[in-house]
């Protein structure tokens, strides 16, 4: 399981904890050190890698992908790049399990429409060839916050979808 943007690995633990044998990439290594120290503690076998996600290069196959509200993070292109490599290097039959800000909230405006971010249910249609297993949109309350101190509360697109196990659409 290839868990990309761990942080400090929440994500990660949880599934180490059921027996996935997981792979956290991030790109800070306090995140790291401290997912590091909690596997340790917990007797879980969790491998780190600090990479930068935006020119993170998929070297493996896995048989699950997890990324959780970080590919808006990332440049178009780096991101796009990353889905398709995300894509293309997930087993068949495996899923790609996906979460990300979407472009009509707070956070876009913010960010300057910087970044990877997609409209509304556009991360749903490009996973149109897998069979999607969920998905929903939710709002969810940021760490950041406006001038006045209030978090923003930011729409998500989320999706679970389950790669063909053969036929032109399993790349």
């Amino acid at each position: 399981m290839l868990d990309l943007g761990a942080g400090d690995g929440r994500n990660a633990l949880f599934l180490a904890r059921r027996g996935f044998a997981v792979t956290a990439v991030d790109a800070a290594p306090l995140a790291l050190e401290t997912l590091d120290a909690a596997a340790a503690s917990e007797g879980l076998i969790v491998e780190t890698e600090l990479a930068d996600l935006a020119s993170y290069e998929v070297t493996r196959s896995y048989d699950n992908v997890v990324s959780t509200l970080t590919l808006h993070f990332l440049p178009q292109q780096a991101a796009v790049s990353l889905m398709r490599a995300l894509r293309k290097a997930t087993l068949a039959g495996g899923v790609n399990l996906i979460s990300l800000f979407t472009r009509d909230g707070p956070v876009f405006e913010r960010a300057n429409g910087r970044g990877f971010w997609l409209a509304p249910g556009e991360l749903a249609h490009r996973y149109r060839d897998w069979q999607v297993v969920a998905g929903r949109r939710r709002v969810i309350t940021t760490r950041l916050t406006d001038d006045a101190g209030t978090p923003y509360r930011q729409p998500v697109d989320e999706l679970l979808a389950r790669k063909p196990t053969g036929g032109a659409a399993a790349k």
